[in-house]
């Protein structure tokens, strides 16, 4: 759980999200233009590098605009947490909540 800690701490993943939902009416602009441009290793979600087990980086510029377009609303911590083991989930939790930052038992995305 320390180890997790720590990575939130030394990551922007922590930064607010605009949650105000936004209509994007199928124009995400540049957005188009990150597509196919992933390193090795990087997360096709979120391009970002990390585990299959652990969550995708919430605050990727990247995992919000194409979980936008394919969502219509703008990812959640609970969206990033979503594929998740219950186990890693409620690590997390605790984890985001020691560092002020609440996740609410809602329900994701289908």
């Amino acid at each position: 759980m320390e180890s997790i800690k720590g990575r939130l701490e030394q990551t922007s993943m922590l930064k607010p999200l605009m949650a105000k939902p936004a209509d994007v009416t199928g124009n995400l602009g540049g957005f188009k233009l990150l597509r196919g441009t992933l390193a090795p290793g990087q997360c096709a979600e979120c391009a970002t590098a990390h585990e299959p087990s652990m969550p995708h980086n919430q605050q990727s510029l990247f995992w919000q605009y194409s979980f936008m377009e394919k969502h219509g609303r703008w990812p959640t911590w609970n969206d990033a947490l979503a594929h998740c083991t219950p186990e890693m989930r409620d690590k997390w939790v605790r984890c985001l909540a020691d560092l002020g930052v609440i996740v609410p038992n809602k329900e994701v995305a289908p």
